[in-house]
């Protein structure tokens, strides 16, 4: 095990996770498979056995996340994203259990052990990983969930109220996070990027809106000072992250990963590896981000689909969700530019699709058809792209039938996600042209 997941903490409480019976009872399921490997490398992630693994302790984290959230309801596309979070939190530990277990397979003398002898040596990874880290990682994955949706709702407010600091104010508080206890500032304040909590294993505490005449505001610096010793020790700095902003119920340093991960430059369509290439950490990373990918683009298309069956019998106003992330070489692109982007997330509503399919242009053969349309999440990262010297926007071109598609993204795009009016990287339309008519002059090409 990477990190210090100590059940002792001093605000450890009787947990509220459900029985990981069954996660431990897959996790035999799990072995029997290994224990048929004469090997084990990150590209075995992928296999139907070992993904029914992931998927079950994904689920469980899930159940954390949707618990939260009974009492501080939150929007489908963040609760998307804390669940895919959750995803590669587990696939990452999967890793870890098999390279724990892959040497009990052999003796000292290198000769492949009786299965039950195997399955009694790994016993001690499945009760610590599945029993006991399991239960913890619950606690933490629903504390993340519940303070990602406070975080959302103090968004709202904007600067209408300062937020305050506040421990459960018992006996079993850590000493340093009661010195965090009533810290008072602005939600721009950078304090709240680094102990927006939970600040460790079992944390309890939580942050208020309170009004402004009614509290003085803290010295910022000597506010920083004593977040970083609330979060100062070996493995403890994981903690240093607002899951509200990240979206995240697991940050990316976490106890299964290394410190180097947080300022690992992967995103989008774009994997790049964490200054280790050959290290398997990064590679087993690769991996699940791959089988995550993979995962969204189904369900994403499966979305689409839905919507536009539905179209016709008045599919509710404002839906959006999110269908892609700008790859790298995009987001280089156009930073130099000199365009800061305000997230890698390209959505697309209800709205936009009933523009790219209009009828109008159906009948003209000028539109894209709703198979293309549904199938666009999953082509954005082996397609043409190009910037519109014009229009200023992202063009994705694919050919199909002789004729040209294209599908355009507009970056720092304000429209409404679920009523409310945000700026994000939106699909604004598509079209059905011939290659002359393109207009390649206003293009340069991305990729």
């Amino acid at each position: 095990m990477i990190g210090d997941m100590t059940l002792a903490e001093d605000e450890n409480e009787d947990s509220s996770a459900p029985d990981t019976a069954s996660i431990e009872s897959l996790f035999i399921l799990l072995m029997s498979w290994l224990y048929q490997q004469r090997n084990f490398t990150p590209e075995m992630l992928t296999a139907e056995e070992v993904q029914r693994f992931i998927n079950a302790h994904t689920e469980y984290l899930n159940k954390a996340v949707e618990t939260a959230l009974v009492e501080v309801p939150l929007d489908e596309i963040s609760v998307q994203r804390l669940k895919e979070s959750n995803y590669v939190f587990s696939g990452i530990k999967t890793f870890h259990e098999l390279n724990e277990a892959f040497p009990s397979l052999l003796d000292s003398e290198g000769n492949l052990i009786p299965f039950n002898q195997f399955l009694n040596s790994v016993q001690t990874i499945n009760k610590s990983y599945n029993g006991q880290y399991l239960k913890v990682e619950y606690e933490f994955a629903k504390s993340s969930a519940y303070m990602a949706a406070r975080w959302k709702e103090f968004e709202k407010d904007g600067e209408d109220y300062y937020l305050q600091y506040r421990t459960a104010g018992d006996a079993r508080v850590r000493r340093t996070h009661q010195k965090l206890h009533g810290i008072t500032l602005p939600i721009t304040s950078k304090f709240w990027d680094k102990y927006f909590p939970p600040n460790g294993w079992n944390c309890r505490c939580t942050v208020v809106q309170v009004r402004k005449d009614k509290y003085p505001l803290s010295d910022e610096t000597q506010a920083m000072n004593l977040g970083s010793q609330a979060t100062a020790g070996k493995h403890q700095e994981m903690f240093m992250y607002n899951p509200g902003k990240k979206m995240t119920t697991f940050p990316a340093y976490n106890a299964y990963t290394i410190s180097r991960c947080k300022e690992c430059p992967y995103s989008g369509g774009s994997i790049k590896l964490a200054k280790v290439p050959d290290n398997e950490l990064c590679q087993a990373c690769k991996v699940v981000r791959e089988m995550k990918k993979d995962n969204n683009k189904s369900e994403i298309q499966e979305s689409i689909q839905t919507i536009i069956s539905q179209l016709e019998n008045g599919y509710p106003k404002g839906e959006s969700l999110i269908i892609g992330q700008l790859s790298g070489d995009i987001k280089e692109f156009v930073r130099k530019k000199g365009i800061e982007l305000i997230s890698d997330d390209i959505y697309i509503s209800d709205k936009q699709i009933r523009h790219a399919l209009r009828p109008v242009k159906q009948k003209a053969g000028k539109a894209v058809t709703a198979e293309q349309l549904a199938a666009f999440p999953a082509l954005m990262e082996d397609c043409e792209v190009y910037w519109d010297e014009t229009a200023g926007n992202i063009q994705f071109i694919t050919r199909q039938d002789g004729k040209v598609q294209k599908f355009v993204v507009s970056l720092n795009y304000i429209t409404k996600i679920l009523g409310e009016k945000k700026m994000v990287n939106a699909f604004i339309t598509a079209g059905t042209l011939e290659e002359r008519n393109l207009g390649m002059r206003n293009l340069v090409k991305i990729k």
